[in-house]
């Protein structure tokens, strides 16, 4: 297979930190926790924190974020992005709700663009936890835990009881193929 995906990590001296903040109760795990983004640049003496920007709508159920370790692009020529993902509880009804993983991409200029859904995640059959994501040039792959939804509730949910891998693409510029 032919890929035409071109470009090399970004040389610079920016990195970008995501996590998860409870929106209703400091110290307390709620269904209200959002994911946040923050770039931080290490040039200079001083380290220099860009702004925190919230990635996850507010009132949401994300928890467990993940970034890529090496931001892409070409100085110059792309901008610097990462990909983040999380798990998502979320579903049509209360009977059909179930951990997904979800993902955006984040770039240097403190913005988040795009969105990432794991395979499967629409069919509500399975709660797919605590991922991990990697990857550069446009390829990527995240891997997560998955548990059968029928019978766990949600707070069980955390102790998958399958590994499952899933390859995508996510060119600069376009939108995330799995």
């Amino acid at each position: 297979e032919a890929y035409a995906q071109t470009g090399v990590a970004a040389v610079g001296t920016s990195a970008m930190c995501v996590y998860q903040q409870d929106d209703s109760a400091a110290g307390v795990a709620t269904d209200t926790t959002t994911i946040w983004a923050q770039r931080i640049d290490v040039a200079g003496a001083a380290v220099v924190m860009g702004a925190q920007f919230q990635i996850t709508p507010a009132g949401s159920d994300c928890d467990f974020p993940s970034i890529t370790k090496v931001s892409e692009g070409q100085v110059g020529v792309l901008p610097a992005r990462w990909i983040a993902v999380w798990q998502r509880y979320d579903g049509a009804t209360p009977v059909a709700r179930d951990w997904d993983v979800v993902g955006t991409q984040l770039l240097a200029d403190d913005t988040a663009a795009g969105t990432f859904e794991a395979v499967g995640s629409a069919a509500n059959d399975r709660h797919r936890i605590l991922p991990k994501v990697e990857g550069q040039r446009g390829r990527f792959l995240v891997a997560y835990a998955a548990v059968e939804r029928a019978g766990v509730p949600k707070a069980a949910a955390l102790q998958g009881k399958i590994m499952v891998a899933q390859r995508f693409d996510w060119p600069s510029g376009g939108a995330a193929t799995s």
